[in-house]
């Protein structure tokens, strides 16, 4: 491993990552939290800094009515600072900290704990000194949407290490992780009223890529609606919210294999999917696959408290549809055609949600016939997806392949392991702005943009430590684009807050890719990881 160069104060305050909107030293020294440091103030918001700088640094930090004779930290809750925004004001009696929600005060603690250097993120630094630099700080987010999108459909990944990833990614102030729970290859979802979901659905007899071919192992595994509520309070607590995607009309071959009668007639899946790619099953969308829907949906809505539910919508080939007669009259029933059966159902799908008060969000297919009032729009599309919806008025989350999915090669490098065949470099996270997206756009219809996520489909990793592996660094840029550059972007200053914040994640133990190419250990090598040739890349 390189040596690391040597961590002071000033580099401490100049690597925090998301760069904060104003930031600026005081002379003289700032303080240091001792066992004897107390948190005191607005106790909900006290709880919150707690939660996170009592694991950081291993100190008691306990929350308390009164003083002690250290310097501790004072939290006080501000109703007139934006909703997640925050202040910091290090001195040598100690740390001020405001906030208008306990969220604004996780990140508060987040920015301090970069602040005490990369030995608060070892999972023990037993007589570190725990030494603030005299800062003061006032921050906020540009947008309110900044998500991880994480692919638990395609390879199941423990929930232990789920939770591993809410932590690094509540370091970089992202507020949102969309857990996409259902695929062709797996149901990773407890359904009480359909246990077959699970039972057969949730398993796979083995993985299929298009250049390494079957690897021979079944794969699989679901999270009990158990485990998914401690998941929702454990993110919660650190400042996220768990969004659940559940994927219809299409990516449902796991669910048809588990209930045949809601296929097409004549096309049943015969087992769960190994393959990658785009499956032409999809929802007969009968009455009985409507009722099918609005029972998962019940359990989903009653384990997961949030406003907003990502519905899928992508890739639903119409083919099934328009070469069934039962499908020709069911939609002459319901008063469409075949090609438009999607849109049939992505209304009366937001209709069932608004009324039990819920806002779906879709990918960017759900308006290829026209905008749908009352959903979000995640335009991932290349082309003119994001500005087709803000033109029409939807709410959008901008998340374009070429800089937003983290499962694409992270270089040209023919040693780099095999992944999906496009390319997205750190530097084409450095430099994305969501608003480049829509430039050419109104300053009304901007407004439309919530913010963006990246995503990490996990056809090509099987494991979290590969996860991780895909995410950092490009997620670090990637979460400071979301959070804002209220001064523009200076790419270099960007990369070394990127650099910083990798010496904090390999000081944690996370498998990042180092900056300047793979660890030997990280690369393709020979077996199953190995690069195809430049013209077999793409699946």
């Amino acid at each position: 491993m390189p040596l690391q160069s040597p961590v002071t104060a000033d580099s401490r305050i100049t690597s925090i990552v998301p760069r904060p909107i104003h930031l600026e030293t005081d002379e003289g020294p700032g303080c240091i939290l001792t066992p004897a440091s107390r948190i005191m103030g607005d106790a909900d918001l006290a709880q919150a800094v707690h939660r996170v700088l009592a694991a950081a640094t291993g100190l008691p930090l306990s929350v308390a009515e009164e003083p002690s004779q250290a310097a501790g930290i004072t939290v006080a809750a501000d109703p007139d600072l934006p909703e997640e925004g925050y202040t910091i004001w290090v001195a040598v009696e100690g740390v001020t900290i405001a906030a208008a929600t306990r969220r604004g005060a996780v990140w508060a603690a987040q920015t301090l704990r970069q602040l005490l250097g990369p030995d608060a993120f070892l999972p023990g630094a037993p007589g570190a000194r725990w030494e603030l630099p005299a800062v003061r700080i006032a921050d906020a987010p540009r947008w309110g949407w900044r998500g991880c999108m994480l692919d638990v459909g395609r390879h199941f990944m423990p929930i232990r290490r789920v939770m591993d990833l809410v932590e690094l990614l509540s370091q970089l102030r992202i507020n949102t992780l969309v857990l996409h729970l259902t695929e062709d290859q797996g149901w990773r979802f407890e359904t009480r009223s359909h246990p077959r979901l699970t039972e057969l659905g949730s398993w796979r007899r083995e993985s299929i890529n298009p250049y390494h071919g079957a690897d021979g192992t079944p794969h699989g595994g679901f999270y009990t609606q158990t485990q998914l509520r401690h998941l929702v309070h454990f993110a919660e607590g650190l400042g996220i919210t768990v969004v659940p995607e559940i994927e219809f009309p299409g990516h449902a071959t796991a669910a048809l294999l588990a209930e045949p009668s809601l296929a097409v007639p004549g096309f049943l899946p015969d087992q769960v999917r190994t393959e990658y790619g785009i499956s032409d099953y999809v929802l007969n969308m009968s009455d009985a696959s409507l009722r099918f829907v609005a029972d998962v949906w019940s359990e989903v809505l009653d384990v997961f408290p949030s406003t907003y539910v990502a519905i899928g919508g992508d890739e639903a080939p119409v083919t099934q549809w328009t070469s069934s007669p039962e499908i020709a009259r069911r939609t002459k029933a319901l008063g469409t055609t075949p090609e438009k059966l999607q849109s049939w159902f992505t209304v009366w799908l937001r209709d069932w949600l608004a009324e039990r008060g819920r806002t779906p969000i879709g990918w960017d297919e759900v308006i290829d016939d026209g905008p749908v009032d009352g959903l979000v729009c995640a335009a991932w599309r290349p082309g003119d997806a994001a500005v087709r919806a803000v033109k029409g008025g939807i709410s959008t989350i901008v998340a374009p392949t070429s800089r937003t999915y983290l499962d694409y090669y992270q270089s040209e490098d023919p040693e780099e392991r095999y992944s999906i065949g496009s390319l997205t470099t750190l530097d084409d996270a450095i430099d994305f702005d969501p608003l480049d997206v829509v430039a050419d756009c109104t300053d009304e219809e901007k407004r439309l943009v919530l913010g963006t996520q990246f995503q990490l489909w996990s056809e090509y990793m099987d494991t979290m430590e590969e996860v991780e592996y895909m995410a950092f660094p490009r997620a670090i840029a990637l979460a400071e684009a979301a959070w804002g550059r209220p001064d523009g972007l200076d790419p270099e200053a960007a990369r070394a807050r990127v650099a910083a914040h990798m010496e904090r994640l390999e000081a944690a133990g996370v498998n990042v890719r180092p900056l300047n190419g793979p660890h030997p250990w990280q690369l393709g090598g020979n077996g199953r990881r190995r690069r195809p040739p430049k013209a077999n890349q793409a699946w």
